[in-house]
């Protein structure tokens, strides 16, 4: 059995190093499964399903289990598997870390949906006897759980072609629980179930859709998500309260989390929301420097804005480390975000210099898209800001980088436009125009 596992695992995950065509045809969602969630108004204890489509949880009781199906259709291809990474809100709901669970099929796991039910499988990962593998309690804080199917007989497999696509259907379900901590902060006005799709394979987080050939297919590039919450609840994570989660909240939510709702430090404008919900991070029921890490990086995440529609790429070959400079601009907090094509990258990292001077770096990595948030929750005024560098090895004979975005702000919260360079082995890489900001008034 171990041979047979990996064996499949081999051909799931080596599919990347092959040809990748793309199903022009296809078509990828998630959707709240409306056979489970079929409650008549807002606030059925059997969650309500909106026009929009968002999955209403008001009226669902802590540890409830709440259910989403993945559904690929129109596919031209015979497919022979897949894999990708399923990101849920860390604390608000989680998958089952109980082996029995997952084994039996039971309680908030992943399970094969109805359009590939009846044939062989084998799900991933999977433990050494061929059992579906649990969550761990890293995948369950970090909202992140890698999911896979092989069809395992190459003669029963849904087939598709460019001339007649299958029809498809729901390939995978979902189930997680809701506010596994039963906290009463543990709660939000909405909070997505993602799947992120790219085009082109650069590390174990991104997606495959294996055809019979074990090429991977390209189905789509971008996030998938649908959203879950609670209409009267805030927005967790949204400091300033203008709805919506991103840069502009980075420092916000750091300082309030570092410091309390009372101090001055804290950015903070109730207006009838409540300070636990927006702040407290991981449901334990109290603010505090535990919470700060998390929340930024939640700001962060959700910061999906592209300032180029084209980026403009440059190459870089062999290996080394990209720098970022900011070129002496004072600020407390910046952010950007990079496309990255044919390269493995490390995390941004800081000197020790700039951090005994109070600053920080939260980041996210997926499917060659880095992203970034650069603060100094501390300091009484703006600083200078330091460089940020990260370590990178191109996968082909030359690899490409772009900076997408660029976001900055002042001590006061007022945003600045300015666009780092940046900058490998001591070669300028051009910048690109000047990216447009948007000034958050006090």
């Amino acid at each position: 059995m171990k041979k047979i596992i990996a064996a499949l695992m081999t051909l799931l995950f080596g599919v990347a190093l092959y040809a990748q065509p793309t199903c022009a045809s296809c078509t990828i969602r998630i959707e709240a499964a409306g056979d489970v969630h079929n409650g008549a108004a807002p606030g059925d204890p059997a969650g309500f399903i909106d026009g929009s489509g968002k999955l209403d949880v008001s009226g669902m009781a802590a540890g409830s289990l709440i259910y989403f199906d993945v559904i690929l259709e129109d596919f031209d291809f015979n497919l022979a598997g897949y894999q990708y990474q399923i990101n849920y809100p860390a604390n608000l709901a989680m998958f089952s870390e109980d082996a029995n669970d997952w084994i039996n099929g039971t309680g908030a796991i992943v399970t094969v949906g109805a359009a590939i039910a009846g044939f062989p499988v084998q799900q991933l990962p999977a433990t050494l006897t061929g059992d579906n593998a649990p969550a761990t309690v890293s995948e369950n804080s970090e909202g992140k759980k890698p999911v896979g199917v092989l069809l395992t007989d190459p003669l029963q497999r849904p087939q598709g072609s460019v001339a007649t696509p299958n029809a498809g259907g729901v390939i995978m379900r979902m189930c997680l629980m809701l506010n596994p901590n039963n906290q009463t902060s543990c709660n939000s006005f909405a909070e997505p179930i993602r799947i992120r799709l790219v085009s082109s394979f650069s590390g174990p987080q991104d997606d495959i859709f294996a055809n019979e050939n074990a090429e991977r297919v390209t189905v789509a590039t971008g996030d998938i998500q649908v959203l879950f919450g609670d209409p009267s609840a805030p927005l967790r994570g949204d400091a300033n309260n203008d709805g919506v989660r991103d840069f502009n909240d980075t420092l916000a939510v750091a300082r309030c989390t570092l410091f309390g709702e009372a101090s001055p430090n804290c950015n903070w404008t109730p207006a009838g929301r409540i300070f636990d919900i927006v702040f407290d991070y991981n449901c334990d029921g109290v603010v505090d420097f535990a919470d700060t890490l998390g929340i930024a990086r939640l700001s962060l995440g959700l910061q999906n804005r592209s300032a180029k529609a084209r980026p403009d790429y440059a190459t870089v070959a062999g290996s080394g480390v990209m720098v970022i400079d900011y070129a002496g601009q004072t600020g407390a907090m910046v952010g950007g975000s990079f496309e990255t094509l044919a390269l493995k990258v490390g995390a941004p990292y800081l000197d020790e210099a700039a951090q005994r001077n109070g600053w920080a770096i939260v980041h996210e990595n997926v499917g060659g898209a880095i992203r970034y948030a650069l603060f100094n929750a501390k300091a009484e005024g703006d600083m200078t800001i330091p460089k940020v560098k990260f370590s990178y090895e191109t996968l082909e004979q030359e690899g490409r980088v772009a900076l997408t975005d660029a976001f900055n702000q002042k001590n006061n919260l007022r945003s600045f436009s300015f666009q780092p360079q940046y900058y490998t082995e001591g070669v300028v890489i051009p910048n690109a125009k000047e990216t447009p900001s948007e000034t958050l008034e006090q």
